[in-house]
């Protein structure tokens, strides 16, 4: 109902929406940027698209976690920006610290991301995957891999290349952004076990 009255230009409608997601939303924003200037500039972009496009607020059916798709998305678009600047991206970078998610759209995003991240995994070789799962998640060294797997220590080496290479290319074409701010965002994780 509240949807519907935003998508026919209802200001007072959008007022009440916007004071029921701003405060989460903000916060949502101010994990990934680490900055409260930034967050609120992109918090507030994110609710003018929505308002740019009210008509078709009718379209959606689960608005939080639609919002918070957007949310995330001009936050990377943002970071993407400003990783066109050397020092904007070192001062985003280094205020970044991984936050457990904390909210039901925080897991559904980094469930999102986790999903992605296993897809692009599951199209690799076995053993690729392996030394990929061993080297992130278990925090091996090239050496500990190769000798555990009786393999070279290059051989390790050309694996992870080949799988950063391939998840590089797929996380810029999925999300636009750089694998080192891809895995920034979903903070700590889990590979799959295949």
């Amino acid at each position: 109902m509240l949807l519907q009255k935003i998508a026919k230009g209802d200001s007072k409608s959008f007022a009440v929406l916007f004071e029921h997601y701003y405060p989460s939303l903000l916060s949502f924003i101010a994990q990934y940027v680490k900055s409260s200037f930034l967050a609120d500039d992109i918090a507030q972009d994110v609710f003018i698209k929505i308002w740019d496009g009210r008509e078709k607020l009718t379209e959606v059916e689960h608005f939080g976690a639609w919002l918070f798709t957007i949310a995330r998305n001009q936050t990377f678009n943002t970071l993407k920006a400003a990783g066109r600047s050397e020092a904007i991206l070192s001062k985003l970078l280094e205020q970044y610290i991984p936050v457990q998610a904390s909210s039901t759209e925080d897991r559904v995003l980094t469930r999102d991301y986790q999903a992605f991240l296993e897809k692009q995994l599951l199209q690799m070789p076995e053993r690729t995957r392996d030394i990929f799962k061993r080297c992130r998640e278990m925090n091996q060294s090239y050496e500990e891999v190769a000798q555990e797997l009786g393999i070279s220590r290059n051989a390790v080496k050309n694996h992870m290349v080949f799988a950063h290479k391939e998840l590089k290319t797929a996380v810029f074409k999925e999300y636009g952004i750089s694998l080192g701010l891809f895995f920034a965002a979903i903070g700590p994780f889990q590979l799959p076990i295949v």
